[in-house]
C-alpha cells in the first residue's frame, strides 16, 4: 500500500505515482512564457502550495500579492 501517491489517468490506465510533492510545469501556447505550480499531496486532496510566471499576458496575470524574484513572478 502506498501511503501518498499521485494518480494520473492517461487513455484507459491508471498510474499511480508514490509522491508527496510534485511540480506541474508548462509554456503557454501563445506567449511562449513558462509557468510552474507546486502541488501537496494531503491523502485525497491536492493543495497548491507555490507557483512562478516569468511573465504575463493572454488572460494569465500574476495575482496582485505576487512578488517578483529575478525574472520570476512568486
Amino acid at each position: 500500500m502506498i501511503a501518498s501517491a499521485l494518480c494520473i489517468v492517461v487513455g484507459t490506465a491508471l498510474i499511480q505515482v508514490p509522491a508527496q510533492r510534485f511540480t506541474l510545469r508548462w509554456q503557454h501556447t501563445v506567449e511562449k512564457i513558462l509557468w510552474e505550480e507546486d502541488y501537496v499531496v494531503a491523502g485525497e486532496w491536492l493543495y497548491l502550495s507555490g507557483a512562478r510566471v516569468q511573465g504575463s499576458g493572454a488572460g494569465l496575470e500574476p495575482p496582485p500579492d505576487a512578488v517578483k524574484v529575478g525574472t520570476e513572478w512568486h
